[in-house]
């Protein structure tokens, strides 16, 4: 292994996540994260393109 495989590596999370990024097909993103009951919730992330 590399030195900066190794360093990827170990720059990479264990814990549970808090959201992934999803992309639609018209490129619009979307947050998926869990409600305090365990429902998936999609939040629309919003552009900083002007």
């Amino acid at each position: 292994m590399t030195a900066t495989d190794k360093k990827k590596l170990n720059e990479l999370k264990a814990e549970p996540l808090e959201g992934l990024k999803f992309k639609s097909p018209d490129g619009s993103v979307f947050v998926l994260s869990v409600d305090n009951n365990g429902k998936a919730v999609f939040t629309k992330e919003e552009s900083n393109v002007r």
